[in-house]
C-alpha cells in the first residue's frame, strides 16, 4: 500500500495544493485554471495528462516560490515527487462542482 498525507499522493502534493489555495490572489488563479479545464472537459477535450504538464510547468513553481517566500528563502517541496495529474485532477473536480453548484442555483 502505498504512503499517503491528508488524501493526497504525498506531502509534497498537499503541500503544493495547499499554497497554491491558501490565499486568495493564488486561489483565483487556480480558479481560473479550473475554468479553463471545465471548459475543455465539457467539449470533450479535456487531456489529463496535458493538463498535468502545465501544472507541472506552471503551477508548481509558483507554489514552490510561495513556499520560499513563507519559509525563508527555502522550499520544502521536491519538484518530482508532486503528483500533477492529482492537481489537475483537483482543479477540474471543483471547477466541476462549481459549475454544478451555480447551474442548481440559477435555474
Amino acid at each position: 500500500m502505498e504512503a499517503t498525507f491528508n488524501g493526497w499522493a504525498n506531502w509534497d502534493t498537499w503541500n503544493t495544493w495547499l499554497l497554491l489555495t491558501n490565499t486568495e490572489a493564488l486561489n483565483n488563479r487556480v480558479s481560473a485554471w479550473g475554468r479553463n479545464f471545465y471548459r475543455k472537459h465539457s467539449k470533450g477535450r479535456f487531456d489529463l495528462e496535458q493538463a498535468a504538464k502545465a501544472v507541472r510547468l506552471y503551477l508548481v513553481p509558483v507554489a514552490i516560490k510561495q513556499d520560499k517566500n513563507d519559509g525563508g528563502g527555502h522550499s520544502e517541496i521536491s519538484r518530482k515527487a508532486v503528483n500533477c495529474q492529482e492537481i489537475a485532477q483537483n482543479i477540474l473536480d471543483d471547477a466541476i462542482e462549481d459549475a454544478e453548484y451555480a447551474f442548481k442555483w440559477a435555474v
